[in-house]
């Protein structure tokens, strides 16, 4: 088999006095770097290709489980012919599609560096996937919204809407923390090193507003200074703060989040520091975040933010189905 993808770059404005190729191989990829210039002479478009014979990316650069195949492959890329591709060559298609990207990730960049290009975070805008069988028959492979799988779901009802009319009222604002992870969560696809720097200070952040608010004459210090690590405040400032909720001080810093965002900040530095690609779940770390920071909401007193957490962090808190 023999997948191409074809991407445009998102870059703004480009000046091209005519149209220009460029084809190089990089990493087992013939890749080919076009211009396009509107026929009424507007700015132009630049749309990189990539394509790669399946069959020599041996081995499978993330050694991907065949069973995990389809749920790899299908949350970016969707064919309605698909269901004639066998377990063996959906793995392939997987693990083939993300060597793919890394190569037109990487010269994109290029571009827009070089160039001095402008444009959204993102390097490429979606613009479309194809796989030649060996039979001659070609499957068009259709980007689908990364939002579209269910992560993002969220329901509406009583008591919380009925609440809500008190909050409207008042002087209540969504936390600074809660907007840093709702830009960190809708970037993890398009830029995940940026995600994971901004999820992990939405932590901190909610982590140093919930001392300056519990403790009012910390506040100038715990704003001015650079705070201590993130894991050591949570293992050592959440137990002796005065929360509002009524949680024993050995169950305020639940195992689970303490490990996952520790790791998450090690990651941070190591993507802070050396540049290198986030090598944690996403996914997984900001749903701890997220988790984190509804819990800092409980102990600020907002006790519909239980509804948020999940059940393995609300036993941890020593919460009992009353207290739900």
């Amino acid at each position: 088999m023999r997948l191409t993808v074809t991407r445009r770059l998102n870059a703004h404005f480009v000046d091209v006095p005519s149209p220009l190729r460029l084809a190089s191989d990089r990493h087992g990829v013939h890749v080919t770097i076009t211009t396009q210039i509107p026929d009424d002479g507007g700015f132009a478009s630049i749309i990189c290709s990539g394509s790669m014979d399946l069959a020599e990316l041996e081995p499978p650069s993330k050694g991907l489980p065949l069973d995990a195949a389809r749920e790899s492959a299908w949350p970016r890329w969707m064919s309605d012919e698909a269901q004639i591709l066998d377990v063996h060559s959906l793995a392939g298609l997987a693990d083939g599609l993300d060597h793919l990207d890394g190569v037109l990730e990487h010269i994109g960049s290029l571009i827009r560096w070089r160039f001095g290009l402008s444009g959204r975070d993102s390097v490429f805008a979606d613009f479309g996937a194809e796989v030649l069988l060996d039979d001659g028959q070609v499957l068009q492979l259709r980007p689908i919204p990364q939002a579209a799988l269910g992560d993002d779901r969220a329901a509406i009802g009583e008591p919380g809407w009925s609440e809500l009319a008190g909050m409207v009222a008042s002087e209540f604002r969504e936390p600074i923390a809660h907007q840093l992870l709702r830009e960190a969560w809708n970037l993890r696809f398009a830029n995940p090193r940026s995600s994971l720097v901004i999820g992990v200070a939405a932590a901190e952040v909610g982590m140093k507003q919930l001392v300056a608010n519990l403790v009012p004459d910390a506040r100038s210090l715990v704003e001015d200074l650079p705070a201590p690590p993130l894991a050591r405040m949570m293992k050592h400032s959440l137990p002796e703060l005065p929360i509002r909720a009524a949680i024993e001080p050995e169950r305020r810093c639940p195992k689970h989040l303490h490990k996952a965002l520790d790791l998450a900040v090690q990651e941070r530095n190591a993507v802070v520091h050396r540049g290198a690609e986030p090598a944690i779940s996403l996914r997984e770390t900001l749903v701890a975040v997220r988790e984190f920071l509804y819990l800092l909401d409980l102990y600020e007193g907002n006790i519909w933010a239980t509804e948020q957490l999940s059940a393995t962090t609300r036993a941890s808190l020593g919460m009992t189905a009353a207290d739900e």
